[in-house]
């Protein structure tokens, strides 16, 4: 407010000097220009967001879980790992950030690790359609399809719209050789 209400003042005053004025200006666009390129660095892409963010702030949970979120998405899964795991170390309360941890450890293999992060996560939200899935995906990799069948049918209870656990519910019961029939089930085993 002081530049833009004074710099018409200064202005004023300083009318017959456009010289010094245009000179100061084009500094002063310089240098904006310069903190702006380095600042646009930082934005090419979420990764490199992220780790700035990380760089720049103290016990950054957020950081640490949307760079996990980037990184796992670009499937640089050990490296995700590790920055959920950073961000539950700051914020193990955070059942979104114990969810990503166990879904990631799933895909990584570790599943008795992410089990664990899952359960954590609904024993912090009961009422988590996401955290549900993401257990009943873990079930399934391990075997366990009635446990994962029941997992995926609390997450329909939550949201019926989940489109993620209809796909597993369908798929453990197609494993299962469970069929839907016009208004039952039938239990035809499939030939491998």
């Amino acid at each position: 407010m002081v530049v833009a209400w004074g710099g018409n003042e200064i202005f004023q005053r300083m009318r017959r000097h456009t010289a010094i004025l245009a000179v100061a200006g084009a500094a002063a666009c310089a240098a904006l220009a310069s903190i702006t390129w380095q600042d646009l660095s930082y934005w090419k892409d979420s990764v490199t967001l992220f780790r700035h963010a990380i760089e720049v702030t103290d016990a950054n949970y957020v950081a640490y879980n949307n760079l996990g979120s980037a990184l796992r998405q670009s499937g640089q899964i050990p490296d995700a790992i590790s920055a959920f795991e950073a961000a539950a170390a700051i914020q193990p309360q955070a059942a979104d950030i114990q969810d990503n941890l166990g879904e990631a450890l799933t895909v990584a293999g570790q599943i008795h690790e992410a089990e664990n992060h899952l359960e954590t996560a609904l024993r912090l939200i009961p009422a988590f359609p996401k955290a549900e899935v993401d257990l009943a995906a873990a079930l399934v990799r391990e075997g366990r399809m009635q446990d994962a069948e029941q997992h995926y049918r609390v997450a329909l209870r939550l949201d019926a719209n989940n489109s993620e656990a209809h796909s597993g519910l369908g798929g453990v019961l197609a494993f299962e050789g469970r069929t839907a029939g016009p208004g039952r089930i039938s239990r035809r085993r499939f030939r491998t």
